[in-house]
Formats: C-alpha cells, structure tokens, sequence
C-alpha cells in the first residue's frame, strides 16, 4: 500500500485470511494487545503454531493514512517515533517539506516531536493524547476534519494516489544511504557512492564507516572473555 506518512509503498493491511483458523489465531489476541504491531504479533505466532503466511511486496492493492483525523494522525505520528525509529530519520523532514503545503504533516510534525521526547509505553490505543491534540489545533487556529460520508468520499481517490505516486527524495536518498550501510547491494563504482551522499560528504562519511567497522570488531575482541551477567551498558545485569 502507499503509505502517505511515511511517504513510500509498503506491505501491510489488506490482509486475507482462511476463516478456518481464525479460532486458533484468537487464543492469541489477548496478549497482542500490548504489543506495538498486535496484527503482525498474532500472526507471528500462527506462523510459530506451524500456520505460514505469504506476503507478495509487488502488489499495490491500496493506500494507508490518507483522510485521517488530525487526532489519529497526531497519535500515529508518535507511535511511528517509536514503530519506525529508523525511517523517521527521512519521514520527519519529508514532514517538515510538506507541512506549510499539506496541514496533515504539520499535525504528524507534533507528533514526531512528542514522539521524540515521550518516554513511556507506547501502544495502539486510539484513546491516547486527546488533550494535548485538540489543544495543539487551538493554538494554530485549525479544526478537527469533518467525518467522511458517502456524499464527501471519493471513490476514485485510491486509484489516482497510486497512478500519481512517486517516491519523496528523502526516502530515496535513506534507501541509499541503507543499501550502502547493510551491504546488501554492491555498489562497487565510486559515482554510486557519490549518488548516495554527495561528493563533499563522501570521505567523512567512508571515514566514519570505517571507524565504525573497527569498533564493532574492537568490541566483540574484549567482550570475548567477559562472564554473561557482566553489564558492560550500565542498564542492568543479562542474566
């Protein structure tokens, strides 16, 4: 699906599922309440009971996080802080690009500031924050979206997201950046390290890699011989 938040298609929703076993999928539902993704959790545990599920990436069947409310999205945008640590790296100024053009990312925009210095638990609970959005709407003199109806629903909008999607840069540019850190895809010329950070940040940034590399092996060297219950982090022994 497109995902309009974190600006790229992505697997997720749509999912289809034998009836049949949806009796055994619920003796898990309980427990996934806690979890950050409850739908992936149970299903990782069918998958775990010997149920396997297929995923086909190719697919886009829909879009995602279009015609939200600003509450929805606000508490998204603070879930994500914690779902999607990583991808915030891009989505959080993909946000900040977009906010003065699409109201929807300046209320994502909170969300990722929030996000960033909330130190609770987070879980999927609609019910969150409401509070803090409707004064944050007060403030920037917006209003809550009205409710969609069929009358107000567009019918063709699915399709023309879709037909009109493209990547934003700053996904581009963090699935570069990606590729070249896990060394899944081999670059192997010097133009396509450039392309992926630019000429004048190419030496640092090989630099820092390098360093990072050594520290990795310098770290697993002399925690070689160190006893398991050892908390080398100051958070707590292992064991």
């Amino acid at each position: 699906m497109i995902d309009k938040l974190l600006g790229h298609s992505r697997p997720g929703g749509g999912h289809l599922y034998r009836t049949r076993h949806c009796q055994k999928a619920l003796e898990f539902i309980e427990e996934s309440d806690a979890q950050i993704r409850p739908e992936t959790y149970v299903k990782v545990r069918m998958r775990q009971c010997g149920y396997p599920d297929i995923v086909d990436e190719e697919i886009v069947i829909g879009i995602h996080d279009f015609e939200q409310y600003y509450a929805d999205i606000y508490r998204k945008a603070i879930v994500h802080t914690h779902k999607f640590n990583q991808r915030l790296a891009y989505a959080g100024k993909m946000w900040e690009r977009l906010a003065n053009v699409d109201q929807d990312y300046q209320v994502a925009l909170w969300g990722f500031r929030v996000g960033q210095l909330f130190e609770g638990k987070i879980s999927i609970n609609r019910d969150i924050f409401p509070e803090e959005i409707d004064t944050l709407l007060k403030l920037a003199n917006m209003t809550e979206k009205p409710p969609l109806t069929d009358r107000t629903w567009d019918v063709q909008l699915p399709e023309l997201r879709i037909n009109q999607y493209s990547p934003p840069q700053e996904f581009v540019n963090w699935q570069r950046i990606r590729s070249l850190r896990s060394g899944k895809r081999r670059f192997g010329t010097l133009r396509a390290e450039i392309a992926a950070v630019g000429v004048w940040r190419l030496f640092p940034w090989k630099l820092g890699r390098m360093m990072q590399l050594i520290g990795t092996q310098l770290q697993k060297w002399a925690e070689k011989d160190v006893s398991p219950g050892v908390d080398l982090v100051g958070k707590g022994s292992k064991t």
